[in-house]
């Protein structure tokens, strides 16, 4: 896969990591709000991650573009979760415009993290010569 392609498949993940969260956050049961509860925000928190991966992974696939790994996109949505986007979100007033905000730190997070992951995981040049 080339690195444009991974790049761009983090860059969407992230995003779509950042839309979700800041989106599923909005919605309010009762009085209470979806992440209130411990095992409902473990729900939120898991489904986001792996909802952003899967669909990325498959909209790939449907346009074919590229064929991202779920062993890249899955540990791309949870950093991109943890780091830029939870602060954000748990902090912010609530308000809409917070959403696109919230989706490009997402989408930037989702880069770096890319980014960070390849840089860790990419063979060496020795390695790409035998």
């Amino acid at each position: 896969m080339r690195k444009r392609d991974l790049f761009l498949a983090g860059l969407a993940t992230g995003a779509l990591v950042g839309l979700l969260t800041a989106v599923v956050t909005q919605i309010s049961w009762s009085s209470y709000n979806l992440m209130y509860w411990w095992w409902s925000t473990l729900l939120v928190v898991i489904g986001i991650s792996l909802a952003s991966a899967f669909t990325v992974r498959w909209l790939s696939f449907k346009r074919g573009c590229c064929e991202p790994s779920l062993k890249q996109l899955i540990p791309v949505a949870f950093l991109t979760f943890v780091i830029p986007v939870l602060g954000p979100v748990f902090g912010g007033t609530g308000a809409i415009k917070e959403i696109p905000i919230v989706t490009i730190m997402g989408a930037v997070g989702g880069l770096f993290w890319t980014f960070a992951l390849w840089a860790f995981f990419k063979p060496s040049d020795h390695e790409e010569e035998e």
